[in-house]
């Protein structure tokens, strides 16, 4: 029996010692992303493009990538990373990338986001969000919002179309995370055959109906 107990603390010895995996975005882990670098995973913004009249100089202090929020407490949506924006509205920072697609291709956009300060008759805050130059999303004086998902079912209309965020706060910041952009798969052939034949049953049904009744239907 004491082997046994030694054996026990020995394995869970070797369990405690083998490093943890660092933690992902859930939207690392969705099928078909075409988003690099989703969840701010890298702790910062490779594969985005910043711009606005405070990038780079405001870098590390109106806008970034963290973890929990020194300020407001509010922790990423998933993984370890998200992104803050605290520009003034009229200094707002536009968060963007460029996504592989197929014109004339559904796709499901979505995101993450959250606003830390209510506003005021003297302040406000604005959040913009467009894929392949079509607004998503246009909103103002947003009040105090814990994550939120925001989607969207968008056509392409050609092999690149750009993903942007943009956002302006005069007192509060907004923070943003698991962005995510994945094609709506088409369906079947079959499945499209399936649904004709069954409209040409019934079709061919209530022509029957309508010759034994001698009624029209």
């Amino acid at each position: 029996m004491r082997k046994i107990y030694s054996l026990i603390c020995v394995a869970f010895c070797l369990f405690l010692a083998v490093p943890q995996s660092k933690a992902s975005s859930i939207c690392d882990s969705t099928p078909g992303q075409l988003v690099a670098n989703c969840g701010f995973e890298t702790g910062d913004f490779t594969s985005w493009t910043l711009a606005g009249n405070d990038v780079p100089g405001q870098a590390g202090n109106l806008y970034g990538v963290e973890g929990t929020d020194p300020f407001d407490g509010i922790a990423p949506h998933s993984g370890n990373n998200q992104a803050y924006f605290a520009d003034l509205i009229s200094n707002a920072t536009t968060l963007s990338q460029s996504i592989s697609t197929t014109a004339g291709g559904e796709y499901a956009v979505s995101f993450y986001l959250a606003q830390d300060t209510d506003p005021s008759t003297e302040y406000s805050n604005e959040f913009l969000a467009s894929f392949g130059g079509d607004s998503l999303v246009s909103m103002s004086a947003m009040p105090i919002e814990g994550y939120t998902e925001y989607s969207f079912i968008v056509d392409a209309t050609s092999s690149s179309s750009v993903l942007s965020l943009t956002f302006g706060n005069d007192l509060g910041e907004f923070l943003v995370d698991d962005v995510s952009v994945t094609a709506v798969p088409e369906p079947p052939a079959w499945t499209l055959m399936l649904v004709g034949l069954m409209g040409a049953a019934f079709l061919w049904k209530r022509n029957e109906i309508s010759r034994i009744c001698n009624v029209r239907i």
